[in-house]
């Protein structure tokens, strides 16, 4: 039976073949779910973008003269208090930021906070939960950069405490 089944599988991907018009190989991607459209496909070529910024490890990495640390409880709706950071290079360059929130006691990953781009950053504690705020500092130089990630400072939005009057 297992025979039967084996020259039955070949039929069926020799006859794809023969009717698609595509290669053997081509079917068997189609088939087994790795083939990419012509629109998916890129080449070097393609992609390579003259102006594109770029991490560069001769750029000097900012260092964090002032990190993250600790925790907080607020009760859901409190004004939680600002969160900031300092990061410095001895050398040329700029330093810009991004925040993150996570939901793991993490500094990898997490969820981009858009237009949180500032030194500090003030939690949102409209939803309740544990959640783990970093930083990234970023020192550019000309259309070079390098990065540096915060320590982590944990924030708990408590649903049973009353908010602050």
């Amino acid at each position: 039976m297992k025979l039967k089944k084996g020259i039955l599988a070949v039929m069926l991907v020799g006859c794809m073949t023969f009717l698609s018009g595509c290669s053997l190989g081509e079917t068997w991607e189609l088939l087994w779910g790795n083939h990419k459209s012509e629109s998916e496909e890129s080449t070097a070529q393609d992609v390579f973008d003259p102006n594109a910024i770029k991490v560069d490890e001769n750029v000097e990495a900012p260092k964090f003269s002032k990190n993250l640390e600790g925790k907080a409880t607020y009760a859901v709706g409190d004004k939680a208090k600002a969160l900031a950071v300092e990061a410095k290079v001895e050398g040329d360059g700029e330093i810009s930021y991004q925040w993150y929130k996570n939901t793991v006691d993490s500094n990898g990953g997490g969820m981009k906070i858009e237009d949180a781009t500032d030194a500090q950053y003030t939690p949102d504690t409209s939803e309740e939960g544990y959640w783990y705020y970093f930083v990234v500092a970023t020192n550019t130089v000309n259309k070079a950069v390098n990065m540096t990630t915060s320590d982590i400072v944990e924030i708990y939005v408590d649903p049973n405490k009353d908010p602050a009057p």
